[in-house]
């Protein structure tokens, strides 16, 4: 079975801690760059009670895990330019094995918990693999005032020999913690389109008749598709605005 990242199961489970912080401290706790490789951030929104939000953000850190041994982006986007108008068709899906996601979910040993007012926020590390060290991030860009001082990697990308990297970007959602996810998904996307992307422009010129004369017309437009098989997908940092408007996600994938 392979899924795009939405998960449905929820159920109980046991936390080693939970710390109630200011929401001004949330996008401090989602640098993912703070903790060993191979520890992960789970997110779930507001629940009927933490013991459910905490195990929804589990499942969450195990289809991360998954995604991480392997996954296939598909995109697609036709641009079409038609008398005029702009069009806009798009899709893509994101595959990956999720067979075995009960198993993953058991490896998974809950570090820290934070409750926020819009979200739950679990820190856990997967225990069937070895702790190393995930690259530094620059995290503060000293050169913007302090008030709007976003992340350096936003507007300049970190150089990682060993690695594809992305950013993804993501306006807030009506239940915000679905704007960090798709930010996620976003940045997988934006490495698939640097590993292998084809694009293609074209334009043709048709006539059509009214009934009352016959008019040539002129369409023109883009196609532009991506297959990509991706390896080792990470999300190393996320960050939140301060007016909680847009969402940024910083993922690397291995080099093969």
């Amino acid at each position: 079975m392979c899924i795009i990242l939405i998960f449905l199961l929820i159920s109980s489970c046991n936390t080693n801690s939970i710390s109630n912080i200011s929401h001004f401290e949330l996008s401090r706790v989602l640098n993912t760059s703070n903790y060993p490789s191979n520890a992960y951030i789970g997110i779930s929104g507001r629940m009927s009670n933490h013991e459910r939000e905490v195990e929804y953000a589990r499942y969450h850190i195990a289809h991360q895990i998954a995604m991480r041994d392997r996954c296939i982006i598909d995109e697609g986007f036709i641009t079409i330019n038609e008398n005029g108008f702009d069009y806009l068709i798009s899709d893509s899906n994101i595959e990956y094995n999720d067979l075995n996601i009960n198993d993953i979910k058991t490896n998974i040993e809950i570090i820290d918990v934070y409750i926020f007012p819009e979200l739950t926020v679990v820190i856990g590390k997967d225990t069937s693999k070895n702790e190393g060290i995930n690259p530094n991030i620059p995290r503060y860009n000293e050169y913007r005032p302090i008030w709007i001082r976003n992340p350096q990697w936003i507007r300049n990308l970190p150089d990682f020999e060993n690695y594809y990297i992305g950013v993804g970007i993501s306006e807030r959602y009506s239940f915000f913690y679905r704007g960090i996810i798709t930010a996620d998904i976003r940045a997988a996307q934006v490495i698939a389109n640097e590993i292998g992307t084809y694009t293609r422009n074209y334009s043709y010129n048709f006539l059509y008749d009214t009934g009352v004369n016959t008019i040539e017309t002129t369409e023109f437009g883009s196609i532009a598709l991506t297959q990509a098989e991706i390896e080792g997908f990470y999300i190393l940092d996320r960050w939140i605005e301060p007016d909680w408007s847009m969402c940024y996600s910083l993922g690397i994938a291995n080099k093969k």
